[in-house]
C-alpha cells in the first residue's frame, strides 16, 4: 500500500509544476497576448482600448505610467508602459488576433481610420519620436507636441 501512494504521489506531483504557457491572442494579465519568448511563460500584452486618444507624446507617456487594469478576481495591474516601435509593429502585425480578442472581452479595435497613428515611446532626439500607422503599417517620426495620435499602452508578464 505504501508504494501505491509513493507511486500515486510520483505521478500526480508533476501536474502540479506545469507552467501556464501563453499564446498570441490570449486575454491575461489584464491584457491581449502580442508577444511571448521561447517558454511561453512570459511576454508582453497590450491593453484591450487605447488609454488615450488624440494627444501628444508627454502625455501618452504620463498616462501609460498612470495606467492600471484590474482583472476579474479584483487584482490591480500596474507597471504599464508606451511600447517601443518595435513592439508597436509586433502589435500591427498581430492586431487581427488583438482585434477579436479585445472585442471580445469588452475592449475595441484598433482605429484604423486613414491618418491616424499610435505612439511609440522611441525617441528621435528631444524633439520626435516614432508613429505606427495601423491603417497602412508604416511607421513614421513626428514631434513629440503634435496632438493628434492615440495611445495603447502594454505591459509585461
Amino acid at each position: 500500500m505504501k508504494n501505491l501512494i509513493l507511486q500515486v504521489i510520483f505521478i500526480l506531483s508533476p501536474l502540479s509544476i506545469i507552467a501556464q504557457t501563453y499564446a498570441v491572442g490570449d486575454f491575461v494579465h489584464g491584457g491581449i497576448v502580442f508577444s511571448v519568448d521561447k517558454s511561453g511563460q512570459h511576454g508582453l500584452v497590450c491593453s484591450k482600448f487605447d488609454v488615450l486618444q488624440f494627444t501628444d507624446w508627454d502625455e501618452a507617456v504620463k498616462r501609460c505610467a498612470t495606467f492600471f487594469q484590474v482583472t476579474n478576481n479584483g487584482v490591480f495591474l500596474k507597471e504599464w508602459r508606451l511600447p517601443t516601435k518595435e513592439e508597436l509593429n509586433q502589435i500591427y502585425e498581430k492586431r487581427s488576433e488583438i482585434d477579436s480578442t479585445a472585442i471580445a472581452n469588452g475592449g475595441e479595435a484598433f482605429e484604423k481610420d486613414l491618418g491616424l497613428y499610435y505612439w511609440s515611446s522611441t525617441e528621435i532626439g528631444t524633439t520626435h519620436a516614432w508613429l505606427q500607422s495601423f491603417a497602412f503599417g508604416f511607421q513614421t517620426m513626428m514631434s513629440k507636441g503634435s496632438n493628434s495620435f492615440n495611445v495603447r499602452a502594454v505591459r509585461a508578464f
